[in-house]
């Protein structure tokens, strides 16, 4: 998933994303996303925060869907769990 602003969208060589890993996983830097037609997801998948990554844009295929707003708040306590903001 990216989680990257629209500047660095536009100007960056690097995309930064969260890895969604099959499955489900009870860790305090993870979330755990239900598969709809919304976002796009095959099966029940987890966003392991703690494997935040910048890649290359050329890495960076099509999208797949669009995350619901449920699912934010989540991703904001997860980020500052593992950045230490």
């Amino acid at each position: 998933m990216i989680v990257q602003n629209d500047v660095g969208n536009r100007y960056s060589f690097l995309t930064v994303v969260i890895p969604l890993l099959p499955g489900t996983k009870n860790v305090a830097y993870v979330v755990n996303v239900k598969a709809t037609h919304t976002n796009g997801l095959d099966q029940d998948r987890y966003l392991d925060v703690g494997q935040i990554r910048g890649l290359d844009n050329s890495r960076v295929l099509d999208l797949v869907g669009v995350l619901e707003e449920e699912y934010w708040e989540l991703i904001r306590t997860c980020l500052n769990i593992v950045l230490d903001f």
